[in-house]
């Protein structure tokens, strides 16, 4: 994360605090579509950034600069490695998928719901290695196919 990045801690303090002309206003669970009350809950919208690192950061800087200046970024701290099978980089780097996990768990989502998004990227690891392996198998028929025997062993 840059640093101007902010904790989930200060995400939260600052949805708790709506600005004074959305205090009337409840959503009902329908997007966009609210009914009078004396609070304010807005569903959050969260941006995820996926690719290499250095791709994101391209496109955190566009985005920072041209399309959401004052979209706050959010700094996470995962407490585990990431299980996404790909070469790592960072040693603190996780997947998307793990990052979003993760800060679904700290905005409150239940523990199984964010486990069961990381599980899917180890099913996805053992369908790469499934791939890879299956791969090698061809290129080792391919291979063995395309070793012709001398012509004289033909002519035999």
């Amino acid at each position: 994360p840059d640093s101007p990045a902010i904790t989930i801690s200060e995400l939260l303090s600052r949805w708790r605090t709506p600005p004074a002309e959305a205090q009337s206003t409840v959503l009902d669970g329908n997007l966009g579509q609210g009914h009078s009350g004396s609070s304010s809950v807005k569903a959050p919208v969260i941006i995820v950034m996926d690719g290499t690192w250095n791709n994101v950061k391209q496109m955190v800087k566009h985005f920072s600069k041209n399309i959401g200046p004052d979209v706050p970024h959010i700094r996470l701290e995962p407490t585990e490695l990431s299980v996404y099978a790909r070469t790592q980089t960072r040693s603190d780097g996780i997947s998307s998928v793990e990052a979003v996990a993760l800060l679904l768990k700290l905005l409150g989502e239940d523990e199984h719901v964010c486990s069961e998004l990381v599980r899917y990227l180890t099913i996805n690891n053992e369908a790469l290695k499934l791939r890879k392996h299956h791969d090698s198998e061809d290129d080792d028929d391919d291979d063995r196919q395309s070793i012709k025997p001398p012509p004289s062993a033909e002519l035999r």
